[in-house]
């Protein structure tokens, strides 16, 4: 099944198999990906991780209680802070079967107090033939959180079982918002110890009015077939639209304007996703009708289709010569042998009952059978094209990223705050970056010893209003400690803190600048994880109407009204309050603190990727736009399909991983295009379905062809500049050289420039880069090189993005990785004879030093690129590159 069953990963479950599968890893993280019909009786499970249903059913469920196991369901037993949400389970007629001596419950027989059950909906027959059966859950040691659960599931004449759970140990269940239960689906309506709901007929069950407040009929439930079931789910967190493209235009005959149909073509057959579907083939991408006054039309093409498009425009047909049709006042009819013109209706009536004579009179109307018409040119269909749609996108952003005032991400080298106007940040004693072990890279590591803590100087201002805290926590032992803390030393102290207490539950604590009373929110204990294994999303929150709540993984664990103005001098701290105080000990990754705001007000998914550092941005811009008319420059991205072809003639498109590519477009306009005639030379298109790269192996290159005034730089003396940045992933054996793109007539005439990367130590990712230009055609005549070597963390997918922006005078600025690696003085241009020569990709030209490794991207452009301009292309290919 797809996915690597993490937080950020989960397996997707499809189909029975994949249910089947979960024994395998019972301890990690499922999603369902579709409805499943289970082929035959079920074999329980017992089940440590978590399973999020997505508001998808599992029907057909019979699970018969076997010899030796003392409890049965979907699953046996859910332990160890298992949680199972947004799921229905529907039995079949049989459903779950047990005996008097073992626990039972359609969704599971033992439930461990730490678990979490949310928003499952079982419906169908339990039949346990004694009284440790139930419903839903067969028993519940010590505490548990169960929310938003129903259950119809009839429990026939002789047998036992409470409709929801059978039996509880310890200190009772916590049974927050708990649920519905049918007393006619049941012989009994007690619903275990300290169960909170209500108790439905099946008549009521099919009225949303009848149920708990708590029960949200907007957002998660309807009603299927008189019961309730829970919706499927939309992926919450913050929305990205999809993508629109727009063409538009005038239409004119003989200069004035026309109303015509408009339709628009994909000029190539491309691969593109419209409405769910894989659309290989060309076809129609939207129509529009111009306007009869000014000519003007606008066409939303299908899917965001935002590559090249032929527009057509069609004058009206009209209706084939039908006997004795009746025809109204506009319409139009076209003779059976086409002639030029077509008849408009001006009086209505009927065509005669055979085909007339049609009198070309453009002036005047004649009697066609009973109706009259008159003569109109007809307009063959105009092209207007290829042109290139506007296209619009929201990319995901942060959309309170303007009330973010601390955002630290741990992935290193150091502490910092990376919100847009940065804290200082201080780490103390033990607090150390761990470069992996983060939830999406770094995090820091906190000892739990006296001192070890991360200190801000950055002072919450939030009063009494909105607020989120919220960061990613792995604890390791069951010890109090601060995740975020702004508490003054002074009294009366203000404080707003979130921990971890060392009965493993959570806390926001809150207290006024004026003193008074401590306002303290508790979430049940046992509800986190200590034992060092597993990362918690953990948040508060306080909204516009007062209401503080505590989440857990998205889900709420604690909620009461809050009015305490926090204010004060104090700053944030992370992982300590003071010196010794309430010490941390574990992990804490991705803080974030967004003052004005309640981000989470509903049940939520947790970030699957780091917290975005900017505002979502509209109207995106690519990187062809920096190529400007009278620039000289290409620019490749493999991840568009479009540009890549099998042949170097581009009649057979690049489709599927494997293929070799021949030709390789430029997408700046300057039709700089790479291509390769020698079949054995081309490169590999391959994708994981995320990503998309050319894979080289030391063999493969692409030639782009030269002229005077096409693939040259710096080559005309003056202050004339150069940019160039190529997104590679290169492999190979200690001192491979990896030529990325070079200009090299020959083993003594270099022109132009090369840039290389140096493969010196694979076990490191140590590479040494290089850029060289030289002015004659000797080698040995005037040349320049500069060289600069620099890590790379291997952790970090070992992508790199490598950059020359030089200016003539006076030096060349090397990038790695987006991080300036120094200048060099390089006061001679490229050379300036009057020969033509080609640059290569994956070559240091002539065929030499070829790569070895992923191609995913480069841009290139002959002139000094803004800061602003360089961010923008580093991030759209970085997106492209790291998927």
């Amino acid at each position: 099944m797809e996915g690597k069953g993490t937080a950020q990963s989960p397996y997707l479950i499809a189909t029975a198999e994949d249910l089947i599968a979960m024994v395998n890893d019972p301890h990690a993280i499922y999603e369902l990906a579709a409805d499943i019909t289970l082929p035959g009786p079920w074999a329980p499970l017992r089940f440590y991780g978590k399973l999020d249903g997505k508001g998808h059913t599992i029907s057909n469920l019979e699970v018969v209680a076997t010899d030796g196991a003392d409890h049965y369901g979907f699953f046996s037993q859910l332990l160890s802070y298992a949680e199972v949400r947004n799921l229905n389970l529907i039995t079949n007629e049989s459903g779950v079967r047990g005996s008097s001596s073992k626990y039972g419950g359609v969704l599971a027989g033992l439930v461990d107090g730490s678990a979490v059950v949310e928003r499952v909906c079982a419906i169908g027959v339990a039949n346990h033939g004694g009284s440790r059966g139930a419903g839903l859950l067969g028993y519940v040691t010590n505490l548990g959180i169960f929310r938003e659960t129903a259950t119809f599931v009839v429990v026939p004449s002789g047998s036992w079982g409470t409709a929801v759970i059978s039996n509880g140990s310890g200190s009772g269940a916590f049974y927050r918002n708990s649920g519905v239960w049918s007393s006619e689906y049941s012989t009994r309506a007690s619903a275990g110890p300290s169960f909170v709901g209500v108790n439905l007929t099946v008549a009521q069950a099919a009225d949303p009015a009848n149920y708990p407040e708590y029960f949200d009929f907007d957002n998660y439930w309807e009603i299927v077939d008189g019961l309730p079931r829970v919706k499927k789910m939309k992926e919450t967190g913050d929305i990205v639209s999809p993508q629109t493209a727009l063409v538009s235009g005038i239409v004119q005959i003989d200069g004035t304007p026309a109303e015509r149909e408009v339709r628009a073509y994909g000029y190539d057959p491309t691969i593109h996703d419209i409405d769910g579907a894989t659309i290989n083939l060309s076809k129609s991408l939207g129509h529009a009708t111009s306007d009869p006054q000014t000519g003007e039309y606008s066409i939303d093409l299908l899917g965001g289709y935002g590559d090249e498009v032929f527009v057509v425009a069609f004058d009206d047909y009209g209706m084939p010569f039908t006997p004795d049709m009746a025809v109204n006042v506009g319409d139009r009819v076209h003779p059976s042998t086409p002639n030029g013109h077509v008849w408009e209706t001006t009086g209505a009536g009927n065509l005669p009952a055979e085909e007339p004579v049609w009198i070309v009179d453009t002036e005047t109307s004649q009697p066609y059978g009973t109706a009259a018409m008159i003569a109109r040119p007809f307009y063959r269909p105009m092209v207007h094209g290829p042109v290139a749609p506007e296209v619009t996108v929201t990319v995901a952003g942060d959309p309170h990223w303007g009330k973010v005032t601390l955002l630290m991400r741990m992935d290193g080298p150091t502490l910092e705050d990376i919100s847009e106007n940065p804290a200082v940040i201080t780490p103390r004693k033990g607090a150390s970056i761990s470069p992996s072990g983060g939830v999406f890279g770094g995090s820091v590591h906190l000892d739990g010893s006296n001192g070890t803590r991360v200190e801000t100087d950055r002072i919450p201002d939030i009063g009494s209003g909105p607020f989120t805290l919220e960061a990613f926590m792995k604890v390791e032992g069951a010890q109090t400690g601060r995740i975020v803390s702004a508490q003054s030393q002074s009294n009366p102290n203000p404080i707003l803190v979130l921990r971890v207490n060392s009965d493993q539950s959570l806390l926001l604590y809150m207290r006024s600048a004026a003193g008074g009373d401590d306002e303290l929110l508790y979430s049940p204990a046992g509800v986190v994880d200590v034992t060092g294994q597993s990362w918690h999303h953990v948040a508060a929150t306080r909204d516009a109407q007062g209401v503080a709540k505590i989440w857990l993984d998205g889900s709420e664990v604690a909620s009461m009204q809050s009015a305490v103005d926090t204010s004060g001098t104090a700053p944030w701290w992370i992982g300590a309050f003071h010196d010794t105080s309430e010490v941390f000990k574990g992990y804490i990754d991705e803080v974030r603190i967004t003052e004005g705001v309640a981000r989470y007000t509903e049940y939520f998914t947790p970030p699957t990727e780091p917290s975005p550092n900017f505002a979502p941005v509209s109207n995106v811009w690519t990187p062809a736009e920096l190529i400007l008319a009278d620039d000289i420059g290409a620019m490749y991205d493999v991840s568009d399909l479009s540009t890549l072809f099998q042949d170097v003639n581009g009649t057979m498109p690049v489709t599927s991983s494997g293929q070799r590519v021949a030709l390789m477009r430029d997408l700046s306009g300057q039709n700089n295009h790479a291509l390769q005639n020698d079949e054995a030379s081309r490169p590999v298109y391959q994708t994981d379905g995320t990503r998309h790269w050319l894979e080289a192996n030391g063999e493969h290159y692409m030639v782009i062809a030269g002229s005077k005034s096409g693939m040259r730089f710096l080559h005309d003396g003056t202050a004339m500049t150069t940019m160039m940045s190529v997104w590679v992933d290169p492999t190979g054996s200690a001192g491979t050289t990896h030529g990325l793109l070079g200009a090299n007539q020959g083993t003594s005439a270099h022109r132009g420039m090369y840039y290389a990367a140096v493969n010196d130590s694979p076990s490191t990712n140590s590479f040494t880069f290089s850029y060289f230009a030289a002015k004659s055609q000797s080698h040995s005549s005037r040349y320049a090189d500069y060289h600069h070597s620099a890590e790379v963390d291997p952790l970090e997918a070992s992508l790199l993005e490598l950059t020359v922006n030089t200016a003539r005078e006076p030096d060349v600025s090397h990038e790695i990785n987006g991080v300036n690696t120094g200048t060099y003085n390089l006061a001679l241009e490229a050379y300036t004879g009057d020969a033509t020569f080609d640059y290569e990709l994956f070559s240091l030209g002539g065929g030499t030093y070829l790569m070895e490794g992923r191609f995913y991207g480069a841009l290139i452009i002959d002139r000094l690129l803004t800061p602003e301009e360089t961010l923008e292309a580093r991030q759209f290919f970085m997106e492209k590159a790291s998927g």
